[in-house]
């Protein structure tokens, strides 16, 4: 019988909170012997007349995640010191996210940050916890705190780009 590998699946935005979900997945994903998987959603825009605009605008929008998943991914290799796998979708973040984890069925754990960079509840929080949310949920949700030290006295920066 083989043992279970735990995926720990964290969606990345630019909020602060996104730093924490990923260091406490990373360094989770390290002590369980898993691995970490970074999704990067492009939110779809509704520009119908201009379909030659709407690609381009959303092939600059991957670009520019890519950048910055660059930067992630460096850092979650570091502390869980396994391969990252990633994910980039455009869509609606929510429907992705659980499409995601309906098709991949290597993803064990959602970890999602608590707030947004402004300090609102991030929405994928609030979609998630919701009633609707959680019936369609498969997978253990951990919500990470911006403020959580992820029991790291001295937590490393994340590396510029």
């Amino acid at each position: 019988m083989s043992e279970k590998t735990f995926t720990f699946l964290v969606p990345v935005d630019d909020s602060e909170g996104t730093l924490a979900a990923l260091r406490y997945a990373s360094r989770r994903a390290h002590e369980m012997k898993g691995r970490v998987a970074l999704l990067a959603i492009v939110e779809a825009k509704e520009i119908e007349t201009w379909g030659g605009v709407e690609r381009a605008m959303a092939d600059e929008a991957f670009d520019q995640a890519r950048k910055e998943m660059v930067r992630f991914e460096q850092l979650a290799r570091e502390l869980s010191q396994a391969d990252v796998q990633t994910y980039y979708y455009k869509g609606e973040p929510r429907a992705v996210l659980l499409d995601l984890i309906a098709t991949e069925k290597e993803i064990s754990i959602l970890v999602l940050p608590a707030q947004t960079k402004d300090g609102q509840r991030h929405p994928l929080v609030q979609d998630l916890t919701s009633e609707k949310g959680l019936k369609k949920l498969t997978i253990p949700l951990v919500i990470v705190p911006a403020a959580c030290r992820c029991d790291d006295s001295q937590t490393a920066p994340i590396p510029s780009a």
